[in-house]
């Protein structure tokens, strides 16, 4: 029983490790795909603006950021998308939620199991303050994915 105990507590700390490794958030830069399990994202472009064409305008004090996402499903099972799980993240842990409908077109539109092999392209914006320098782009996947988080940094740049 005693030379059983060891083993035991190896393997349970080995597994504890994949679990926690599995688990952590996976990081990008734009223009980099981002794969988990089949479910690929990549970041295309980002613009920003004080309004876009068809767009609502930033309010006074603000602007908007409209990032180019494209969504690859690789997996047998579908992939989804939904603008309800994204945002951006400020170095103060503030976040701003992605708006679809009244942001740059064609927007990302929520999708259910996009068949293996295809691909989702579209715009998802923010209003953020005017002096803001970074945020992260955070995409919350599905529970089929663990819920994980796949995320961007992003650098705001005058455009």
């Amino acid at each position: 029983m005693i030379k059983f105990i060891p083993k035991l507590i190896v393997t349970l700390f080995v597994a504890l490790l994949v679990t926690a490794c599995n688990s952590q958030p996976k990081t990008g830069v734009v223009g980099q795909k981002i794969d988990y399990k089949g479910y690929g994202l990549t970041l295309t472009q980002i613009k920003i603006a004080d309004d876009f064409p068809g767009a609502r305008k930033a309010r006074a004090g603000y602007k908007l950021v409209a990032v180019e996402m494209l969504v690859e499903s690789n997996t047998s099972k579908g992939v989804s998308v939904s603008p309800k799980h994204i945002k951006a993240v400020d170095s103060n842990g503030r976040d701003y939620e992605a708006r679809a409908a009244t942001g740059l077109q064609p927007a990302i539109r929520e999708e259910f199991d996009i068949p293996k092999g295809q691909k989702r392209q579209g715009w998802v914006t923010f209003e953020v303050p005017d002096g803001l320098r970074k945020l992260t782009f955070v995409s919350t996947l599905p529970k089929e994915f663990s819920n994980i988080d796949l995320s961007y940094a992003l650098e705001l740049k005058a455009q």
